[in-house]
């Protein structure tokens, strides 16, 4: 059994995060709260950080704080918000201490026979490798990813007069950061 689940580890350690930047902008600002520390990629390569102050629906724009910038929605390549790493900790410490837990106790429990053996103290050991490990992910800072634009796009630009034709420009934003 332990196999097949396994196998679905990675899904859910890599799934949750490519998700939540699929998001809109109108989702991702009404999550946001007054103070909370964000960083903006916006198109053409600038970089804004600054603490979150409010978001208007009409005209789409969000305000920080850092020199009161109102940044509109259409330049917001990709926005990041400052988090801690406690999930992650969390769960490289269960993993941490309960796997050879797991595997130190079968062993004993072969030994001694099957019908004598409590599987308390490895799911004991696991929560305290996730209270440990959560404990050290929330001291450490961490940007997250909660918006990011299209990164392909195509437009048709106009041509310089009495010209004939089409013209047609693919635009890549590069996720590197």
């Amino acid at each position: 059994m332990f196999s097949r689940l396994s196998r679905f580890i990675p899904v859910l350690l890599v799934a949750p995060a490519s998700v939540a930047a699929q998001a809109t902008i109108d989702s991702v600002a009404g999550q946001l709260h007054a103070g909370q520390l964000l960083r903006l990629h916006l198109r053409g390569g600038q970089r804004l950080e600054g603490r979150f102050a409010v978001y208007s629906p009409a005209p789409p724009a969000l305000r920080l704080i850092a020199a009161d910038t109102l940044v509109p929605v259409g330049m917001i390549d990709s926005l990041w918000v400052r988090g801690s790493a406690a999930k992650t900790g969390a769960i490289i410490g269960a993993l941490v201490l309960g796997v050879p837990s797991a595997i130190v106790w079968r062993s004993l429990c072969e030994r001694q026979g099957e019908g004598t053996c409590g599987w308390g103290t490895v799911y004991g050991l696991t929560a305290v490798g996730a209270l440990l490990g959560a404990a050290i992910g929330s001291a450490s800072p961490r940007w997250h990813l909660r918006y990011a634009g299209a990164s392909v796009g195509l437009r048709l630009p106009p041509l310089p007069e009495h010209r004939l034709g089409a013209g047609v420009s693919l635009q890549f934003h590069s996720r590197l950061r």
